[in-house]
């Protein structure tokens, strides 16, 4: 962080002048709107309070206005505290832009009088060209006539050289951080709730995030391919699809980019059964519902990349029996609870 800093030390008027005569960041032109302003005032007691502090700027400049709590603004800190041993009251002022900040100290007598210089370090930074005072270089005074002694003159002091302050760079009010971003991911695993035996599972997914990981919310999509199931009196098939909402409120940061996350959610979907005798074939599909609950280990491996290693389990609400109509031997049907893991890779792309 880049910060500029200056001290100025005076007593009465004169820390008034000091205030004026020091550099400090331009945020605008004599021609430009009013300036959008977030103030973080600090001041021990006895000295004057924020309100205070704004109508002091307010009687030297028409530019001030106090910004919104989510509106863009420029930000800058006012901080009033004891001095040393040789002056009693000193204030800082920071203006910060970014990645960069611009400091004046200033100390003086009094609170009071150190309140009114920062007030007008503000005001000359929020509006420079309304009331900058001109350095007008004074007539040269006439030369007397020598003295009947003849003791010579001294020399004439030379005129005094107007000093012109470079203006800083203009500071623009910060962006506002983005509330959510999105991200795709692919996953796959293993589960054991939806044929006799654990299936090969595949998803894709949307998920929504708040920049500190969390609340957190996805949607995915999940098929589960072909289980084969074999008896003496023929074979079936399995196959199961369907889709999932997802919520994660709450996470267990282990590292800046590794992160335990609870999520609870709900899925509906289909089991799709084809059962072959020496009879012939058959196929059927059935509803399938069940909420569930996932821990997943979050890994961001390089921005915008993420893996993840999920385990969870469901708990079926439709348990319907698949069974051989020959000779009526039922070959399926989904445990009160099942189990899930997979692996998952995520893209944040906005």
């Amino acid at each position: 962080m880049i910060r500029l800093q200056v001290i100025v030390r005076a007593t009465g008027l004169l820390c008034m002048v000091a205030a004026f005569a020091a550099p400090g960041p331009r945020l605008a032109h004599a021609d430009d709107a009013p300036v959008a302003v977030r103030l973080e005032y600090v001041a021990e007691d006895g000295c004057p309070n924020e309100e205070a502090f704004l109508a002091e700027v307010s009687t030297r400049t028409n530019r001030l206005v106090v910004a919104a709590d989510d509106s863009p603004a420029i930000l800058i800190k006012a901080h009033l505290r004891k001095g040393g041993e040789q002056l009693a009251f000193r204030g800082t002022l920071v203006f910060v832009r970014r990645a960069s900040e611009a400091a004046r100290d200033v100390e003086g007598a009094s609170c009071q009088e150190v309140a009114e210089a920062l007030a007008v370090v503000v005001a000359m930074t929020l509006d420079p060209d309304r009331g900058r005072p001109r350095r007008v270089t004074p007539p040269p005074k006439p030369v007397p006539s020598a003295p009947p002694s003849a003791e010579p003159l001294p020399p004439a002091a030379p005129p005094l050289i107007p000093i012109v302050l470079a203006p800083a760079p203009r500071l623009e009010p910060e962006p506002r951080p983005r509330s959510f971003f999105a991200a795709t991911s692919l996953g796959a695993g293993v589960t054991s709730a939806m044929a006799p035996w654990p299936a090969w599972y595949g998803e894709i997914a949307l998920e929504l995030r708040h920049p500190t990981s969390t609340p957190a919310a996805r949607a995915s999509f999940s098929y589960a391919g072909r289980s084969s199931y074999e008896t003496q009196e023929g074979s079936s098939d399995f196959r199961w699809l369907g889709t999932r909402v997802e919520a994660c409120f709450w996470a267990l940061a282990l590292a800046p980019d590794f992160a335990v996350e609870p999520w609870i959610g709900f899925e509906a979907g289909a089991i799709g059964t084809t059962g072959r005798t020496a009879n012939g074939s058959a196929s059927h599909w059935r509803g399938w519902a069940a909420p569930d609950a996932t821990l997943r280990m979050r890994w961001i491996v390089a921005e915008p990349v993420a893996l993840s290693l999920a385990a969870g389990g469901v708990i079926p609400l439709v348990r319907d029996s698949f069974y051989l109509q020959s000779s009526g031997q039922t070959v399926f049907r989904p445990p009160g609870v099942g189990v899930r893991a997979g692996i998952e890779a995520s893209l944040h792309f906005w």
